[in-house]
């Protein structure tokens, strides 16, 4: 048996940076400035509540979108610290472990590639952990090929997770849990009804503004949105889905500024307009400005 080339002093070695990683690592900084800046901006261009249902979104998207990019970097060899007697290892974020030679059970060789380019990948095996070596991230790549190969036998490549790798998967599917369970439950929480017993109707009187036709992505008519002298802060929607006569109608019975009856919820009127009652969690973030009309003028609703 040939005798092992151990070091004779402490050598470390760095992966080298190739240009997937910055960019990678821009990425990740670009997402973490669009999920601080959104909620920022929507708290200050909606008075006096935003609606946190675009940073949500935005919000999750990046995470998950994280954490699909940084997931294969995990089993990358940061660094390498070899010694006379042992070595010490480090993987993007994990500690960094120390091991005699003699732990070692076993290394592979082996060629592979991705999109960009290809390399020669040196695996080494050890009883409660394993690392990987690739030529084009460390400069003196045959120097710890040869040193590893002496130091224990060739075996057949296997996929596996150490202890610590193990940890970050169950962190990253916690994080992606928590990531896909948070939009379900604002919207759940946004869209939950005041009563089971059908809301109670109440009348208020406003100068119109403004009046906009309200249409779908197939330009089919859907209603009216209100604009308020006495009520700045709220835009009025008229459906016609909250009606039984056409809605189309509307405009030709009064006049643009001109005074407006409206039948509107109890629970708005208490929560939004005078603020009797504390506001619930969908009045605060989900659509806060718009109040649902169910009755126009001298019309009642469904």
């Amino acid at each position: 048996m040939l005798t092992p080339p151990i070091p004779t002093n402490q050598t470390v070695q760095t992966a080298r940076r190739h240009w997937t990683f910055w960019l990678l690592i821009g990425i990740i900084l670009l997402l973490a400035v669009i999920m601080v800046i959104a909620p920022i901006y929507a708290a200050r261009t909606r008075y006096p509540y935003p609606n946190l249902n675009f940073s949500t979104l935005i919000g999750s998207l990046g995470i998950i979108l994280m954490l699909m990019l940084t997931w294969p970097y995990i089993e990358h060899t940061a660094s390498i610290q070899t010694g006379t007697e042992s070595f010490t290892v480090r993987k993007y974020g994990q500690t960094a472990l120390e091991y005699p030679y003699a732990a070692i059970t076993g290394h592979n060789v082996r060629p592979n590639f991705d999109r960009q380019r290809s390399w020669t990948e040196l695996v080494v095996y050890l009883p409660d952990n394993w690392f990987a070596l690739r030529s084009v991230d460390f400069d003196n790549f045959d120097e710890l090929k040869a040193l590893f190969s002496a130091n224990s036998p060739m075996v057949p490549y296997r996929q596996v997770l150490s202890p610590g790798e193990q940890r970050l998967a169950r962190g990253f599917l916690i994080v992606a849990l928590l990531v896909g369970l948070a939009p379900v439950w604002f919207g759940f929480a946004a869209h939950q009804p005041v009563s089971k017993r059908p809301a109670r109707l109440v009348v208020l009187v406003g100068y119109v503004f403004d009046i906009k036709q309200t249409t779908n992505r197939n330009n089919a008519f859907m209603g009216y949105d209100f604009e308020l002298v006495n009520y700045p802060d709220f835009t009025f929607r008229t459906r016609k889905t909250n009606f039984n006569d056409s809605l189309r109608t509307v405009p030709n019975w009064f006049a643009t500024h001109g005074n407006i009856t409206l039948l509107i919820r109890e629970h708005d009127f208490l929560t939004k307009i005078t603020r009797k009652r504390p506001l619930t969690f969908a009045d605060k973030y989900d659509g806060y400005q718009y109040i649902d009309s169910f009755g126009i003028g001298g019309q009642s609703g469904r």
